[in-house]
């Protein structure tokens, strides 16, 4: 009986509570914190930059000197735009360039103000810096082509193709025409001084679109290299041989390639007797070196070279893109330079701790990179 009554008195007192609207929990219960997410918006920004399309008009100096800030100051920084059906946040970098695009008096003037200093600012702060700044410059194009060739050479062909589409539009490539002649009111002087850079943007956007599998963009790009290619300008035979290059490229690279070790691309080649070695790298923190130290390989040589022998403790299989090989050691992650091959950075796996030998130890062939994303 005395069971029956402890059984049931908590129940009692359960329906007493909930009745008066309380209720006892028998258990703890942790709260859950909503967060909202941040947008790196500023109201500064905004503000410069409704000035400028104000002043766009009547005072184009004006507006140009306020896009030069935004540009300098708030470039990775967010804006409100109105959308169709909602308000969404876009680059102000990118909406400043579509500003100066779309206002040929701002336009003008911005290029007259900064084209020196664009120029400057290539020679001591870089490509990037240049081309996320002064873009609309002819510096900024210069820049923008080498940063997206710097993308292709590092097989990030998407995002090469993205930097190379901001400046088709670009107010110097418009004074080529689309057979290599002077557009609209251009000289003959002025294309010869932008067709090397308008035979590259062809070339870079030829390229990454075919290794992408973008088959209308890279025939589009074909085009305009063949009509350059043909055009009377002293630049013909270098576009003839870029023309040439871009088709020897393969279509869609990324599908014909193995994107992990245990798969094999449609134009992989397994590796047979014709292959030599070229260098070796030791794995120091593999399966094997972990349980036979130094110290147990000097009391027991001949245990470790028959699990050597009978490739009892296997190690690893690395995965390679471009110049980088990526090798899982079980318990790190290493990424070693093919050419230098010095360590480039190395990251612990598992919960055992970063630097202790008992860290879990994972399937080695678990490696899959993408664009250099592990």
């Amino acid at each position: 009986m005395h069971r029956t009554r402890r059984s049931i008195a908590p129940r009692l007192l359960l329906a007493v509570f909930a009745g008066s609207g309380f209720l006892i929990a028998t258990t703890p219960v942790h709260a859950q914190q909503a967060t909202l997410p941040a947008i790196a918006d500023s109201p500064t920004a905004q503000t410069l930059f409704d000035d400028a399309v104000a002043q766009a008009k009547e005072n184009p100096a004006e507006s140009a000197r306020l896009c030069r800030r935004l540009l300098d100051e708030y470039g990775d920084r967010l804006l409100k735009v109105v959308g169709e059906q909602d308000l969404l946040f876009r680059s102000v970098a990118d909406e400043t360039e579509r500003l100066l695009l779309s206002t040929p008096a701002v336009l003008e003037r911005f290029r007259s103000n900064e084209s020196r200093a664009a120029e400057v600012m290539l020679e001591e702060e870089g490509a990037a810096a240049t081309a996320a700044r002064r873009r609309v410059t002819r510096a900024g194009l210069v820049a923008t082509l080498r940063v997206a060739q710097a993308l292709l050479l590092a097989d990030r062909a998407e995002e090469a193709l993205a930097a190379v589409r901001r400046v088709q539009n670009h107010p110097d490539l418009q004074v080529v025409g689309a057979g290599g002649e002077a557009a609209g009111k251009s000289t003959g002087e002025a294309v010869g001084e932008v067709i090397g850079e308008a035979i590259g943007e062809a070339w870079l956007t030829a390229v990454a679109a075919a290794r992408i599998g973008l088959l209308a963009e890279r025939d589009a790009a074909f085009a305009r290299l063949e009509a350059l290619s043909t055009a009377d300008t002293d630049s013909k035979a270098a576009a003839a041989a870029a023309l040439e290059s871009a088709k020897k490229t393969p279509t869609n690279l990324r599908k014909s390639l193995a994107m992990s070790p245990l798969e094999q691309g449609a134009s992989g080649e397994l590796p047979n007797a014709d292959w030599q070695q070229v260098w070796s790298v030791d794995l120091e923190r593999t399966l094997f070196r972990r349980l036979f130290d130094p110290s147990l390989a000097r009391t027991s040589p001949r245990l470790i070279e028959s699990a050597r022998a009978d490739a009892n403790y296997m190690t690893a299989v690395p995965y390679i893109v471009g110049n980088v090989a990526y090798v899982n050691e079980g318990s790190y992650v290493r990424a070693i330079d093919i050419d230098s091959r010095d360590e480039i950075w190395s990251r612990a796996l598992g919960f055992g701790g970063v630097e202790r030998d008992t860290t879990g130890v994972s399937d080695f062939s678990a490696v899959a990179v993408d664009r250099g994303a592990l």
